[in-house]
């Protein structure tokens, strides 16, 4: 449908003049509209003749001047047409229309009656003649909200898209000729849509920006909030840090009060000594004066005073220098000042006589053989109980024998990575005590002075000769004091035996006799259970410490089985185990443990600490592992070394105290000082090894150098028979100088 601004114009009354008038034409760029999708009804021939007068006739008659309205009241003159009810209005009528609501959208023109009159006569006028004359008939009034055109008085109800102007049809006509255009409404319609468009991306932009004024005021708490955090953590951290220097400041000032206080101690005892001696010696020569003077036999009794008070003064004592040095230092730290760590420094002494001990390697008791070699090593601490490294200056060590006289020994650095150890060693040359004396600026370290009882050494090839055992004790069971496929044999110093008895996963405890005393453990995997127990050991505390071989730990158990402690777990890092074997125990404590199937050993502290290991863990040593195959049994020896059944390389391994060099000893066969898979092994008083020839069903027992002692290759029972023992695994050497063998295929023990 058309639009209604584009009707045709009211009738003309029949007295207006006529003529002829060309109107130009309208040319439209359909191919514009096409191509924008926009449908022009310019192109109407309808548009032509309703807006512009294309094909009005000027009929060649008069007219009245007057229109008449449709009320036909008098004066009542039509100025206006009404387009919808095809009628001349008047004022008052265009009022009305207005008022109704029927009629109040009505389209309602002016009417512009000319102000000249055409001859009847009048020739045609040429085109330019018309067109200077004849203008719009009808000019429409203006809609609500329309806009009427400045030059023409009409509504505007085009509107040009290529000069983005709304016009008249009469200047789209003269002015806009050739340009692409579309109804007014059309235009509007669309920029409406386009506005709409426009506002959306407008308000989302709004929200938007609200977003971002949300997120940036979100952003500043954030960064407030952090801040405050922040300096809250800085003021923290500087109060602990400035809490932590004071309480160290006050550590280090304790521990030189400390040290201050002992040297002080020591040298004042010192001072107290000489006074006494002095005013003893004094008292002494008073009274020799007297009878030196005195005219009888008094006279000759003066000598011996004098000899016996001199006698009675301890020449370490009172002809040493101070006892004490003024060596106190304290020493920054060399890297970066931490608090998490404490190294801020540390204070340092010198050696500590009343700190250090002594303790003698390769046995628990007091017991030597004459014509061996013993073995001491100090433990030398500074005054605050910590290792402190010396060369042994300090030290001087006297051994008096049985028969009154005495000698100096000869204080040595013992251990390459410790520094703090000092060895010294002497032979025990007679039957009889030996008294240890070990002073440190001529202080008594504890323990001093230490005996050793020496006595002459048993002769094992007599025993072996003999074929007959002490005792013989056990069988297969499970009941008390019958075993199972036992392992390992221990013995304390008070000759109690110790046996693994594996397959019972259990402990029992048996006089040196064989008579059974009691058992402990359950099989399972908690805390003093076990799981197929294999080797045993036992401390100077007479704790029992077992290789709980299958729950791949060591567990401590006081003497009558109760549970102390326990340490390590399956796996190969350092102080983890794969199958423990075999362990022992020295007189310092330390543990050494057989970690089978890891190939190597380990050695703890007695709180289970670990401390270093030799061997190659399969998993990072290729095939390093085959020259340490599988360890067995293990033992400390004299010098702090530790002896090793190397079980399928078979053969001895003796490693030094470093744990990185070793010895070894044997090869496999079944002739001299040779070995099918060696398993337990232990060592006596006189530093010789005892091994169980397991697969030859022997034991063999040898210097540490090699040379044989003796062989133990058959058991004579009590029908006077002789039988082989069956592959013997555990070995112990008892304080009365027996071997106790575990005799695994028998289910028993011998007692050699």
């Amino acid at each position: 449908m058309q639009n209604s601004s584009f009707n045709s114009l009211p009738q003309l009354p029949n007295n207006f003049p006529t003529t002829t008038a060309t109107t130009p034409s309208l040319s439209l760029d359909t191919s514009r509209s096409a191509s924008q999708g926009t449908t022009s009804s310019l192109g109407d021939p309808s548009f032509f003749i309703g807006s512009v007068l294309e094909s009005i006739s000027l009929q060649d008659k008069s007219f009245d001047s007057d229109l008449q309205c449709g009320c036909r009241e008098d004066g009542a003159n039509a100025d206006s047409y009404c387009e919808n009810c095809k009628e001349y209005l008047c004022q008052r009528c265009v009022s009305a229309h207005l008022r109704v609501t029927l009629t109040k959208d009505h389209t309602i023109v002016k009417v512009i009656l000319p102000a000249f009159t055409v001859d009847k006569t009048a020739a045609v006028a040429s085109e330019s003649s018309i067109t200077s004359y004849v203008q719009p008939i009808a000019t429409p009034l203006a809609k609500r909200g329309s806009t009427l055109c400045s030059l023409h008085a009409a509504e505007m109800t085009l509107y040009c898209d290529t000069c983005d102007k709304a016009c008249c049809g009469t200047c789209f006509v003269s002015q806009h000729t050739g340009h692409s255009g579309v109804y007014l409404r059309e235009a509007v319609e669309r920029t409406r849509s386009n506005t709409e468009l426009l506002m959306q991306g407008a308000k989302g932009m709004v929200t938007t920006l609200k977003q971002t004024k949300f997120n940036v005021k979100k952003m500043i708490d954030k960064i407030n909030d952090r801040g405050s955090s922040l300096m809250t953590e800085i003021q923290l951290r500087s109060h602990n840090f400035v809490a932590s220097v004071q309480k160290m400041e006050k550590e280090l000032i304790q521990q030189v009060k400390q040290i201050q206080q002992m040297k002080t101690q020591v040298l004042e005892e010192q001072i107290d000594f000489v006074d006494k001696t002095m005013l003893n010696i004094e008292s002494m020569l008073t009274e020799v004066e007297l009878m030196n003077a005195s005219s009888g036999l008094q006279v000759f009794q003066a000598p011996n005073r004098i000899e016996r008070t001199l006698n009675g003064v301890p020449s370490y004592t009172c002809f040493y220098p101070p006892h004490e040095d003024d060596a106190i230092t304290f020493i920054p730290s060399q890297v970066n000042f931490s608090v998490d760590d404490g190294s801020f420094g540390k204070v340092c002494s010198s050696v500590c006589a009343r700190q250090c001990r002594i303790v003698r390697e390769g046995g628990c008791n007091d017991v030597g053989v004459c014509g061996t070699t013993v073995y001491f090593v100090i433990h030398a601490r500074d005054h605050l109980g910590n290792k402190r490294s010396t060369n042994g200056d300090e030290f001087e060590v006297t051994v008096l024998v049985p028969d009154g006289t005495f000698f100096h020994c000869n204080v040595v650095s013992c251990h390459q990575s410790d520094d703090s150890l000092l060895l010294f060693n002497f032979k025990l040359l007679l039957d009889g005590k030996h008294i240890i004396r070990v002073l440190c600026r001529g202080v008594l370290v504890p323990d001093c002075p230490y005996a050793v009882n020496a006595k002459h050494g048993i002769e094992y090839r007599v025993r072996a000769r003999s074929g007959a055992p002490r005792h013989v004790f056990g069988k297969e069971g499970s009941l008390a004091g019958e075993l199972c496929r036992p392992w390992g044999i221990c013995s304390d110093y008070q000759g109690h035996l110790i046996v693994a008895d594996r397959s019972n996963n259990r402990i029992q405890v048996f006089n040196s006799d064989g008579t059974f005393l009691h058992a402990f453990g359950t099989h399972g995997s908690n805390a003093g259970q076990l799981n197929r127990p294999a080797g045993v050991a036992v401390n100077k505390n007479q704790e029992i410490i077992v290789a709980d071989k299958d729950n791949h730990r060591i567990q401590i158990f006081a003497f009558d089985g109760k549970f102390i402690k326990m340490f390590g777990e399956r796996g190969f890092k350092m102080g983890q185990f794969n199958y423990p074997w075999d362990l022992d125990v020295n007189s310092s404590g330390l543990i050494v443990v057989t970690d089978t199937r890891n190939h190597r050993i380990q050695l703890f502290t007695a709180d289970g600490l670990y401390i270093s290991k030799y061997g190659f863990e399969g998993h990072d040593a290729g095939v390093m592992w085959k020259h340490f195959d599988s360890p067995r049994g293990v033992a400390f020896m004299p010098n702090g070394r530790i002896v090793v059944t190397d079980f399928n390389n078979h053969r001895l391994v003796i490693i030094q105290p470093d744990m990185c060099t070793a010895q070894y000893l044997g090869c496999e066969g079944s002739k001299i000082l040779q070995f099918l898979r060696p398993q337990g092994v232990a060592i006596d008083d006189h530093g010789n090894i005892v091994v169980a020839d397991s697969r030859n069903h022997r034991i063999q027992v040898f210097s540490d150098l090699g040379e044989l002692k003796a062989v133990f290759d058959r058991v004579i029972t009590g029908d006077n028979h002789a039988q082989q023992m069956d592959r013997p695994s555990g070995v112990a050497v008892t304080p009365t100088g027996d071997i106790a063998v575990i005799d695994f295929g028998h289910h028993r023990v011998l007692v050699l």
